[in-house]
């Protein structure tokens, strides 16, 4: 189990906190300087590490650096993205979401072009004993906006791409290798989280499209299947929250939802 922290304020590196005692005690990770402010997945013995340095030119898109350790964060190895990073001018690259399964790090790559917006996703793949990560055939989407999410829990792992709020794509594999198209978890004009509760049945958290019940709230309602590529129902009543989140789902009754706030005046 590992846990990770931002610096308090912006300042100094991110902690690394692992435990293999079930929590009795904790040691502490130095991260490495090449990775502040990460975004961490742990997995199949490893930890990988996604983090960004913002640019100073707005045209241009942020620094990005993948690190993976699997030796409990003692020596880190980085992942590279041939044919994405470094990005070239004008392309605003965006590393918004990965998960470990089956020995292979998966993450989404968005990329939008400055001066015209145009924009698309994609998930990108790699053994986590490899050096870099390459698209997985068929996982993309493009639009005005392009977004998505991706998840792992029990082995089996789902995509889901969607753009403009309007169009969707979802996939889901039980060994990584290959991925199989499925029915949709949220209509095509919502946002999804995805996660897979113990019970072995795919969990949703369908999304509106931004500030559609309120400023920077949206309308969530939750879906689940009776299995991997089966059609997703409704479970519960709709409800209102802030629109940036993390999801998870223990089982199909108990889940956790993050939510931040921001109003801009």
């Amino acid at each position: 189990l590992v846990l990770f922290g931002k610096g308090i304020a912006g300042t100094g590196l991110p902690y690394l906190f692992r435990t293999g005692d079930g929590g009795h005690s904790w040691r502490r990770v130095p991260m490495p300087r090449w990775l502040p402010d990460s975004t961490i997945a742990a997995g199949d013995g490893a930890i990988v590490a996604v983090s960004s340095t913002p640019s100073q030119r707005s045209a241009d898109s942020p620094a990005w650096r993948i690190g993976v350790s699997r030796d409990g964060g003692r020596r880190w190895a980085r992942l590279g993205v041939p044919g994405v990073l470094p990005a070239r001018r004008g392309l605003i690259v965006g590393l918004l979401d990965l998960t470990v399964a089956h020995g292979r790090v998966f993450v989404l790559v968005t990329r939008t072009v400055y001066r015209t917006g145009a924009s698309s996703a994609a998930v990108y793949s790699g053994r986590l004993s490899g050096k870099a990560l390459r698209p997985v055939a068929g996982l993309s989407i493009s639009g005005g906006a392009a977004y998505g999410n991706i998840s792992t829990q029990g082995g089996v792992v789902q995509a889901d791409l969607g753009a403009n709020f309007a169009s969707q794509r979802y996939w889901y594999s039980k060994h990584g290798a290959g991925f199989t198209a499925a029915p949709l978890p949220c209509a095509a004009g919502l946002q999804a989280l995805t996660a897979r509760a113990a019970a072995g049945q795919p969990v949703a958290l369908c999304a509106g499209s931004p500030s559609d019940a309120a400023a920077g709230q949206n309308d969530k309602r939750i879906r689940v299947a009776p299995g991997p590529g089966r059609p997703f129902h409704s479970s519960g009543p709709v409800f209102v929250s802030a629109n940036e989140q993390l999801f998870t789902a223990a089982t199909t009754r108990v889940m956790a939802l993050a939510t931040t706030f921001t109003l801009a005046v």
